[in-house]
């Protein structure tokens, strides 16, 4: 799969500015490139596809660190989280990733999560693919995870269409 995405602007992370002018090539989910539009072979290439939002910034995916997905942020969230049923907090949950993920984060790390929601969410699984290859994480070697710091040998590639990843 080759892409060259066009937006009017896109967040460089390394000089932490929005760069407008500017195309991103794409190819096998790996971005090769990025360059003035239109000036190289590549844009001029029929093997690629092209994605043009002149209107549209392009951000990488965002990471949320603290989040407790199936409680509101109001003062009486104890009261919710006790008082609530599972349903209702699972219906929650769902909304609140929904938004997230509308909101361009991508991975949610959750604190405070009743197991039985968070772990069902977790079964549903997530379909929030941009190449056909997988990398699930498995701990055969029961390591010490370090979630800053993740071992090669910690994942499984697989390459298909879909990957059903059993909860955790």
């Amino acid at each position: 799969m080759k892409y060259i995405i066009q937006p009017d602007s896109f967040l460089d992370c390394d000089q932490q500015v929005m760069q407008s002018g500017q195309e991103i090539v794409i190819e096998e989910g790996i971005i090769t490139a990025i360059e003035a539009k239109g000036s190289t072979h590549v844009s001029k290439n029929s093997d690629f596809e092209v994605i043009s939002h002149p209107k549209g910034s392009l951000l990488p995916g965002f990471i949320e660190m603290h989040s407790h997905m199936h409680i509101s942020g109001n003062h009486e969230n104890y009261e919710e989280l006790t008082t609530e049923d599972d349903d209702t907090l699972l219906i929650r949950a769902v909304s609140v990733m929904r938004d997230a993920l509308l909101s361009g984060v991508t991975t949610m790390r959750d604190l405070g999560a009743k197991n039985n929601i968070s772990f069902g969410l977790s079964s549903f699984g997530y379909d929030a693919r941009v190449s056909d290859e997988f990398k699930i994480f498995t701990d055969v070697d029961s390591a010490i995870v370090d979630p800053k710091n993740f071992k090669s040998n910690s994942f499984v590639s697989r390459k298909g269409n879909e990957c059903i990843i059993p909860p955790n």
